[in-house]
């Protein structure tokens, strides 16, 4: 339920966002205010109103809603990567990067700010400005020196961080984080006071509760209290109506006080229709709510419902039991209609909240088989958008004639200027042509289209229901035509994630003399056809040695017509490794198999059987041995198993049947084996969070990996050793 001062926010944002369509920037950012000053604002509508400061040349503004959007959130590492944007349009090379650097601190795997420090210590201003009379050897790198703990320390304030929300898309309903179907929404509340669950509402109706998994918060510089309280919910969505909607997300723990920011806060999603399934049946990230939904059929409520949950029904408060605190005063968050829900309540969704999580944990493992086209999909219409000039498509005909080569049976509709149309009829590429009113505008310096023109081309070119839209613009005139295709494939040229494209390509080539870009135009577009070429017909391929025999293992009590099975055990991240291996070897053993199994210590010849391991049946291997012996170990193994690293990689190059178990944290279709064999994963919605250095973020105790079943691997194991 909304107050009478959210309802005026809410008013205020929306004449906002209006004002900021029109470009009027200034206008927007004072509508912005009054909506900030009318409520408790959240932190995404601070940063629109220094954006918009921003935009109409008001820096002092600018900087002050922007420092208070970091005070709201002060671990978000959104803010701190937007403080970086704004002090490198004014020319704050060192504030820039030291805010881009704080972004990386708070997640170490963000690629994006990476890649802004790197493009500002390219540019020229920096160098003029940070390096004039330096005598510093510009070859040398101050990111490969080790940093002091003051330098990788801070000091933490308390804090609400959500980590994902959806995926930035495009959609009919607007632009940005969007949601489709079952989903994971994660995050964590950084803080000294205890904080035990979550409670998740949508539009003021409950729809998640559960709890918070405490983990340590490792680069704390003084507070030893500080914790992050982290949270990882699956939830169905699939039932939500299309379009915008609103999240609430409160932490609650024995005696806090509502605070917005801290341990309660809102984000504006957008909900959309799923993609084809043959668009997601690749991906770990998509579960299959038929499939969800036939085990929840089966499942006796009583299987479902945690401890947790029959507790919560007779209890006024969720409280961890180790704790043994009095319950919270219900009051408290009374305060807060909107985050306020009986003890019944909460009870009745957290247990359908864990009966949804055991479902998708009963869904049985995933056996997927290395193939060179990932690209999600199948590609039957594809639309190419070359709405420039005469040049730009003759420069262009190189790589279409790639694209057609590559997919010879596809339908390529070209969507092209009039200035094109005729030159195209001359190629043998194009099966249809859409020509687009979309004429360079001197007085808007750029390309135009009213609203008009653009629904009857997104009414046009739903027709042909693409599968795949290509912008083949550099300079990225066109590149806003790409949502109007529909397609659920957008490809073209930029930046991280700028335009929400599937597939963006960066190339820069300059001339170390003049500044400008020193390659052929031809050459960048026909770059970005080859990348689409490998996405459709990967590049690995098996390279064997011809200076290694079976007398390299001899040594190892491996005969020269033995067969034996390679498992090795470890990976270079300890929260990937799955752990029944010494029970795998075991199932190997019993089938008659010699084994040779690799490990990174003696700590697992414990679970052997050392009868075993005495009479040569089992080769364990701690120590380390000659490259030339380890590669040959593989190379000639009847099959290797293993977990996502570095030998399965090598085992497949060599041609070897491989068997690896894929972690949910990256994709199987980027790291897992390219060649032969087989990859066991298991169908996550929060597959892809890319954990690494912080593994209690799961909060699922690595279900992707530790969900998979002994006898899900030998099964596929003796699968793939009767494949001859």
């Amino acid at each position: 339920m909304r107050t009478p001062a959210n309802r005026l926010a809410a008013t205020l944002t929306s004449l906002g966002d209006r004002a900021r369509d029109s470009g009027k920037f200034l206008a927007a950012a004072d509508l912005y205010r009054q909506a900030i000053e009318a409520g408790t604002p959240p932190v995404g509508l601070l940063l629109i109103c220094g954006h918009m400061y921003k935009e109409g040349r008001d820096f002092p503004s600018a900087e002050r809603y922007y420092k208070k959007a970091l005070a709201v959130s002060p671990m978000d590492k959104e803010v701190f990567l937007q403080l970086g944007h704004f002090n490198k349009s004014i020319g704050r090379y060192g504030e820039a990067e030291k805010y881009y650097q704080e972004a990386i601190i708070v997640d170490p795997d963000w690629d994006v700010p990476r890649q802004e420090i790197e493009n500002l210590r390219r540019s020229n201003e920096y160098r003029r400005l940070y390096r004039k009379g330096s005598q510093a050897d510009g070859r040398l790198s101050s990111d490969l020196v080790a940093k002091t703990r003051d330098e990788l320390y801070i000091d933490h304030g308390p804090a609400f961080v959500f980590t994902h929300n959806g995926n930035g898309q495009a959609t009919r309903w607007g632009s940005g984080v969007t949601i489709r179907g079952i989903d994971a929404l994660r995050g964590y509340v950084v803080s000294d006071q205890i904080y035990t669950s979550i409670e998740i509402s949508l539009d003021g109706t409950l729809i998640y509760a559960g709890d918070l998994t405490p983990a340590p918060l490792r680069r704390e510089k003084s507070n030893a209290a500080m914790r992050k309280y982290v949270y990882n919910a699956w939830i169905d969505f699939s039932d939500i109506s299309y379009g915008p909607h609103d999240l609430l997300f409160v932490a609650k723990g024995p005696g806090v006080e509502p605070r917005e920011g801290v341990n309660w806060r809102r984000e504006h999603v957008i909900f959309a229709e799923p993609f084809p399934e043959d668009v997601m049946i690749e991906s770990p990230a998509y579960v299959s709510r038929a499939q969800v939904e036939a085990i929840l059929a089966q499942m006796p409520v009583s299987e479902a419902v945690s401890v947790e949950a029959q507790a919560l029904v007779s209890a006024p408060a969720i409280v961890a039991p180790s704790l043994q605190i009095a319950p919270e005063p219900a009051d408290l968050w009374k305060t807060v209609p909107e985050a306020y829900f009986s003890a019944e309540v909460v009870a009745r969704v957290r247990n359908a909240s864990r009966r949804l999580q055991d479902a998708i944990n009963a869904l049985p493992t995933v056996v997927m088989t290395p193939k060179p086209d990932t690209l999600p999909g199948k590609v039957r219409n594809i639309a190419v958008i070359r709405g420039d000039q005469l040049g730009d498509l003759s420069v262009s005909v190189g790589a279409l004639m790639r694209l057609r080569q590559a997919l010879p049976n596809a339908r390529i509709v070209g969507l092209l200027s009039p200035a094109n149309v005729d030159l195209a009829k001359t190629l043998d590429v194009f099966d249809e042509y859409v020509v687009l009113d979309y004429p360079d505008d001197a007085l808007q310096r750029d390309r135009v289209m009213n609203r008009v023109g653009q629904l009857d081309l997104i009414k046009k070119l739903k027709t042909y229901n693409f599968d795949v839209a290509i912008d083949f613009s550099i300079a990225g005139g066109t590149r806003k035509l790409l949502p109007m295709t529909g397609a659920p494939i957008t490809i073209g040229f930029g930046n991280g994630n700028e335009g929400f494209r599937s597939l963006n390509l960066n190339v820069v080539a300059m001339d170390p003399r003049g500044g400008g870009r020193g390659m052929r135009h031809s050459a960048n577009v026909h770059l970005l056809a080859e990348a689409i070429t490998l996405w459709l017909n990967g590049a690995g391929q098996i390279v064997k040695r011809n200076d290694i025999t079976r007398e390299d293992i001899a040594k190892f009590g491996l005969a020269s017509t033995e067969d034996y099975i390679v498992i090795h055990s470890g990976s270079r991240l300890p929260m990937v490794r799955w752990l029944q291996y010494p029970a795998l070897c075991e199932r190997f053993l019993a089938q008659g198999w010699k084994v040779v199994y690799f490990s990174d210590d003696e700590s697992e010849i414990e679970r052997l059987p050392k009868d075993k391991i005495d009479d040569g049946s089992i080769i364990y291997m701690s120590r380390k041995i000659s490259f030339k012996e380890f590669d040959a170990l593989l190379a000639y193994c009847s099959l290797f198993v293993g977990n996502d690293s570095g030998p399965k990689h090598l085992a497949s190059l060599r041609g070897a049947k491989v068997l690896s178990i894929q972690p949910g944290r990256s994709d199987w279709r980027e790291w897992g084996q390219e060649l032969t064999g087989n990859i066991l994963i298991r169908r996550v919605p929060c597959a892809g969070c890319a954990l690494h250095y912080d593994p209690e973020e799961c909060a699922h105790d690595v279900a992707c990996v530790t969900k998979i079943t002994l006898d899900e691997v030998f099964q596929e194991a003796m699968r793939l050793l009767e494949v001859v």
